[in-house]
């Protein structure tokens, strides 16, 4: 058996300690660029999703103010549609009622 002081077991775990240096040594640069990389995407993603939310929120407001020009300009017309909307909402739901009682 071999010693645990003996001068090949201390020369091995000096060699070996040396490795993990060196290798945590290289993976600190890599694990850094790696980081960069994340949160650079991180950022992309945020800016894609706040562009988004952006143009949903033009569209909306570019919506809501057709609508209210059409209602001024011909508000008969858009009491009879809102009343169609209405009445044909009200016939689906009378139709999904019955068909839970009918059981």
């Amino acid at each position: 058996m071999t010693p645990t002081n003996s001068p090949t077991l201390t020369d091995a775990k000096n060699s070996m300690s040396d490795s993990a240096a060196n290798i945590a040594n290289q993976a600190r640069p890599m694990l850094k660029r790696a980081t960069e990389e994340v949160s650079a995407l991180a950022h992309q993603g945020l800016d894609a999703w706040n562009s988004g939310t952006q143009q949903v929120r033009d569209r909306a407001y570019q919506a809501s103010d057709t609508t209210v020009s059409y209602i001024k300009d011909k508000p008969f017309t858009s009491v009879l549609i809102a009343a169609a909307g209405g009445a044909a909402l009200m016939a689906v739901a009378a139709m999904l009622t019955r068909s839970r009682y009918r059981d």
